[in-house]
């Protein structure tokens, strides 16, 4: 057996704890990406005694997705959380670091989702800083992208929404408190709010901390997923009675609330005062795959490396996750 000593078995150690603790038995090849390599790991077993690592070798080849056409849930999970640790490439690395130790000027970086990305607004990526709105909705702007081709490519996947960090502030605030349906009632013109599998709204608290609430309407849920400690009753009870304007507005019939329940689900916490919006994306990210949320999926350790991934994303326009 290879013998796992590079300074990248962090993140490999994260991806087989995700699968110890997320099946009970999987075979399946993991496949990482360092420097224009290929790293490819076997993971199979009952429990943590039976992990085998047949084999950890660098070939020097491009990521090729080898998973078997009839996948069970679990081993979609385990694939999908595995594309979300493979590291940089060495030229998307240098890049990166480039862009992190510039200039905060007003150069475009790239212009996209009618978000025109400067320098200064992606150095929020930079360690211990705060992120902005604008790297926040670029993010959400990349997933909704790639849950439109993933529902190409899969026409029965419901289809889920990605809103703005500005939804929840014309909705519950606007510059004055209450609620205040008017402001975004043309934000679903264009869609069927009950038709959808998830909403995800990026909720900006006072400009001082960052957290997701999400709507998964196929099992009449709302949750909300603060890294830190408050339980958002304001933003459940806010989006519940929005799903009642939603249904009196578009259907003009009343909304029956029986059978919806309002969750505060434990989540990955932080432990500084910073990386709060770094919480927020991961949390929409894993669940766009159905990753559960939890410590295996993204923690703290984690969040250098993802400020890394993110600031690759948006310089690329779009996450390189497969489909």
């Amino acid at each position: 057996m290879s013998q796992l000593n590079s300074p990248r078995i962090c993140y490999y150690t994260s991806v087989l704890t995700f699968v110890l603790q997320t099946v009970s038995k999987v075979r399946f090849p993991i496949l990482f990406i360092d420097n224009g390599e290929k790293i490819s790991a076997v993971v199979e077993g009952d429990s943590d005694d039976d992990v085998n690592v047949d084999s950890v070798e660098a070939c020097g080849e491009t990521l090729v997705d080898e998973a078997n056409d009839e996948e069970s849930k679990a081993d979609k999970q385990a694939r999908m959380f595995a594309a979300r640790y493979i590291p940089l490439s060495a030229n998307d690395s240098q890049r990166v670091t480039a862009i992190m130790r510039g200039p905060a000027n007003q150069e475009e970086l790239i212009q996209k989702f009618s978000i025109p990305m400067t320098r200064e607004k992606i150095l929020c990526l930079r360690p211990e800083s705060w992120l902005n709105d604008e790297v926040i909705n670029f993010c959400m702007s990349m997933l909704q992208e790639r849950d439109d081709k993933l529902r190409e490519l899969s026409p029965n996947r419901k289809k889920s929404h990605f809103f703005n960090s500005f939804f929840m502030d014309k909705l519950l605030g606007n510059g004055h408190v209450g609620y205040h349906y008017k402001d975004v009632a043309r934000w679903t013109k264009k869609f069927d709010v009950f038709q959808l599998d998830k909403v995800f709204i990026p909720v900006n608290i006072a400009n001082t901390h960052w957290t997701m609430a999400v709507v998964l309407v196929s099992r009449k849920e709302i949750h909300y997923y603060n890294s830190m400690k408050d339980e958002g009753r304001k933003y459940k009870n806010g989006l519940l009675r929005w799903l009642g304007d939603e249904t009196q507005s578009k259907k003009q019939t009343n909304f029956d609330q029986s059978g919806w329940t309002l969750h505060s689900p434990p989540c990955p916490k932080q432990e500084n005062g910073f990386d709060c919006g770094m919480f927020t994306i991961m949390c929409a990210d894993v669940m766009t795959d159905d990753i559960p949320v939890s410590d295996a999926a993204y923690s703290q350790q984690h969040m250098p490396f993802f400020r890394r991934k993110v600031a690759s994303a948006i310089l690329r326009g779009s996450y390189d996750y497969p489909l």
